[in-house]
């Protein structure tokens, strides 16, 4: 994915509204679909976040990514309240390096874009996901 391709695509998103219909996963999607990779979104994603996390760690496309040490350009955020055991509930996107910044969306504030240091800060505790064959 192309420097200016992503700063289009960050500056198209930031500010749309969370809705059923673009959820954090639908945000990670669709960023994603940029770099060439179809994320099947779920029909229905769970408000509880226990459902929630219940349905990202038992859906198929995530024995296809790798969990990473750290951030990376492209890489999929999933964060959790909860240190251990994990339970993951929302998703974003690293968009920009050296200062890792994350692209995510929630009510009410919509799609943002926030240092990972950030997020930390506030209380979630972030993993970084790439594609296992890249």
């Amino acid at each position: 994915m192309s420097a200016d391709l992503l700063a289009e695509t960050v500056g198209r998103l930031i500010g749309r509204p969370w809705s059923r219909r673009f959820t954090c996963w639908h945000l990670v999607a669709e960023v994603q679909a940029l770099r060439g990779l179809v994320l099947p979104v779920p029909a229905r994603i769970p408000a509880d976040p226990q459902r929630r996390h219940e349905a990202f760690v038992a859906h198929p496309e995530r024995r296809r990514w790798r969990r990473v040490s750290g951030p990376e350009t492209g890489a999929v955020v999933l964060m959790s309240r909860c240190p251990a055991p994990r339970r993951d509930e929302h998703a974003g996107v690293v968009v920009s390096l050296p200062t890792p910044l994350v692209l995510h969306v929630m009510a009410p504030q919509g799609t943002i874009l926030e240092e990972s240091s950030r997020l930390s800060a506030q209380g979630w505790f972030l993993d970084f996901y790439l594609p296992a064959d890249a």
